[in-house]
């Protein structure tokens, strides 16, 4: 109880001291984003009720990056079935500030390929061909990955061989 107390009281005069000199950090945004957004009890304000009502879609690269306080901002601010996201396992590369790359694999793994889908139907589509490198360079690459991400890492992570290793795009001349 006393660490407990002795860790409020300094979280308390650090927000204090940010308010005076009218500073705010990257997780200060993500925070009151998310108290603008969310009620106590998870559910969406009136705000961001009314604010979800300005788009059509929401469009988020990067998201083998979001942490699970802008994955909840990003379901808020977008209308059903109106977020479009796009990431690679991959290329993850902020775990230091709290990526969950683990995220977005879940959310590629709930919805259907989209060759198996009908039009208009929530799907995942794997953009897996390469028009930029030589077949070699992609095969290197895959087999790194491929043994790098297997096991723990990669099962926590969500690597799916099918879907993650990179094809090439165009057949290279004398490849």
């Amino acid at each position: 109880a006393l660490i407990f107390r002795l860790l409020s009281l300094f979280s308390s005069r650090v927000d204090t001291e940010k308010r005076r000199r009218a500073i705010l950090s990257f997780p200060d945004l993500s925070r009151y984003a998310y108290q603008l957004l969310f009620r106590d009890d998870g559910t969406l304000t009136p705000f961001a009720t009314e604010l979800r009502q300005n788009f059509d879609y929401v469009y988020i690269d990067e998201y083998q990056d979001v942490n699970e306080v802008q994955h909840r901002i990003f379901e808020a601010l977008a209308p059903p079935r109106g977020r479009f996201m796009v990431g690679d396992v991959k290329q993850s590369i902020y775990g230091f500030r709290g990526a969950q790359p683990e995220i977005f694999a879940a959310l590629r793994a709930a919805f259907p390929p989209h060759a198996a889908c009908g039009e208009g139907a929530a799907a995942s589509l794997s953009l897996s061909q390469n028009f930029r490198s030589a077949p070699p360079i992609l095969s290197f690459v895959n087999a790194v990955f491929g043994r790098h991400m297997q096991g723990g890492l990669g099962e926590a992570i969500g690597y799916d061989q099918e879907a993650d290793a990179l094809v090439p795009g165009i057949p290279r001349e004398g490849a």
